[in-house]
């Protein structure tokens, strides 16, 4: 059973909450905002899915890796750069994926500020949502009500 006790060791992905058979993870916000897991242990059957899909928890060893490399990139375009939080990187990566015939999910920001998914294969939705954002939420309605959309 998952038990973030420091919440410096959850990065909010909800895969424990996601993955769990009886769904008794639940996302609570706390003071700052953060989601992190709350297990109800009266459901609870300890069968271990979410320690074992947790990243923080379940860390893959470095020593069988060769010493990492990192990757920086921007859009040359000035204006795609400028109005986009990833240096227009994730528009370009996006553009590509519509050129591929992909779908491409993102959170946008709504016209009232809210934060809002969506699946597209629509380069247009991509050009109206150049303002694509991180998301910590809860995607586990989103996605099963999306799951057919491929």
């Amino acid at each position: 059973m998952i038990d973030i006790a420091d919440k410096s060791k959850c990065c909010g992905c909800h895969a424990c909450a996601q993955v769990c058979p009886k769904q008794c993870i639940k996302m609570e916000m706390d003071y700052e905002g953060f989601l992190y897991p709350i297990v109800n242990k009266d459901i609870c059957i300890n069968c271990g899915l979410c320690e074992k899909v947790c990243p923080q928890l379940d860390k893959v060893s470095s020593e069988n890796f060769e010493t990492p490399l990192v990757y920086a990139a921007y859009a040359k375009d000035e204006s795609l750069r400028m109005c986009s939080t990833s240096g227009g990187v994730a528009t370009m990566l996006a553009n590509y994926m519509y050129r591929e015939g992909a779908y491409i999910c993102g959170a946008v920001y709504t016209d009232d500020f809210k934060v809002e998914l969506i699946v597209t294969r629509k380069e247009e939705d991509l050009k109206e949502n150049t303002n694509f954002k991180i998301y910590s939420g809860n995607c586990r309605e989103y996605i099963q009500r999306n799951k057919d959309a491929a």
